[in-house]
């Protein structure tokens, strides 16, 4: 296939930082299949053995959007189903995140209600220990201490395919991702650009990339579907600059909250209704 411009959009793929057992014991969220496989997971387990009443253990590593939004669903799921009369089994929730808090890259006001709401409805959440292995049986910390499960769930982190580092000659970043200059093309290459998840878009003197959301590569897409066509004609594509919308965490029945604008805190019923 030859081109005269070549655009990456190729996504990212769950990131298991070479801990032992996760490909073995542990389920990814990548897609409609993985998110099925769970849900008819938990059906399984809870609904078909309705008199069952032993918790149904079920951790989720990464205390990032993914990880917290899953770990509500779940819970939620688990208190719909008993109050519908389909199971008196419950299920136990354990959100384990390596750093010393949840949704840390967020404003630290999202981190706090997210992590005092989660566990006012019984989810547990460990911070400050990173998952050493995961087992058939469940999860060993880095500090010793192991979590028994009966399912766990990988959602901590993405990074680019692993084809993506050095092809051709490109740059990339630890991530795979494709380093690209402020106007999306590739360091090494004019003719290649890179969007999404699979690039490494360093702002004017950051020293870390853009965090790899759907937001801004939304937002990269519509640039280069602008400037692409006048690059055709021979005009210089120009720099892009992210522009943040706002944050909003769903934490499922339990509510929803994040920043609007430049950082107004919203909680409820309004956050809930932007959040739909």
């Amino acid at each position: 296939l030859h081109y005269d411009y070549l655009v990456v959009a190729i996504g990212s793929v769950s990131n298991d930082f070479n801990v032992a057992g996760v490909t073995e014991n542990a389920r990814f969220l990548e897609n409609i299949h993985d998110a099925e496989h769970i849900r008819n997971t938990l059906l399984d387990k809870l609904i078909d053995n309705p008199t069952n009443t032993e918790p149904y253990k079920i951790s989720v590593i990464g205390g990032g959007a993914t990880g917290v939004q899953l770990a509500a669903e779940i819970r939620s799921a688990a208190i719909e189903l008993k109050h519908m009369r389909l199971t008196e089994r419950d299920i136990d929730v354990t959100l384990i995140e390596a750093g010393s808090k949840i949704l840390a890259p967020f404003n630290p006001k999202i981190s706090l209600y997210a992590t005092r709401t989660l566990e006012r409805w019984g989810i547990k959440i460990v911070t400050g220990t990173a998952a050493k292995e995961i087992t058939p049986d469940g999860v060993a910390l880095g500090k010793g201490e192991m979590i028994p499960s009966n399912l766990v769930v990988w959602a901590s982190g993405v990074k680019a395919p692993d084809f993506l580092a050095g092809i051709d000659g490109l740059e990339s970043s630890r991530g795979n991702q494709l380093i690209v200059r402020q106007n999306l093309q590739t360091t090494n290459d004019d003719s290649i650009f890179a969007i999404g998840d699979c690039a490494a878009f360093f702002p004017h003197g950051a020293e870390r990339p853009l965090p790899p959301t759907a937001q801004n590569a939304h937002q990269q897409a519509l640039f280069l579907a602008k400037h692409l066509p006048s690059l055709l004609k021979g005009k210089p594509v120009p720099d892009y600059r992210f522009k943040l919308k706002g944050i909003l965490i769903s934490l499922s029945r339990f509510g929803t909250v994040g920043t609007i604008g430049k950082g107004f805190f919203i909680t409820g019923r309004p956050a809930r209704l932007m959040y739909n």
